[in-house]
């Protein structure tokens, strides 16, 4: 079976797109990387949220 090719599927407010160029997934998944890479981990996501609910 021959593999799918990367595709990229955004909504917005009055629809959605879906994007198959090379350039523009490449550009996806180059920001998806980095937010990943930057992101907190599950723990320390637990600890800010909680922090966050005391001061609501």
């Amino acid at each position: 079976m021959p593999e799918l090719p990367d595709m990229v599927y955004s909504e917005y407010l009055t629809g959605a797109v879906y994007l198959d160029a090379r350039p523009e997934v490449a550009s996806h998944l180059e920001v998806m990387d980095r937010m990943a890479a930057q992101a907190a981990t599950a723990q320390r996501t637990k600890e800010i949220l909680r922090d966050l609910r005391k001061e609501l």
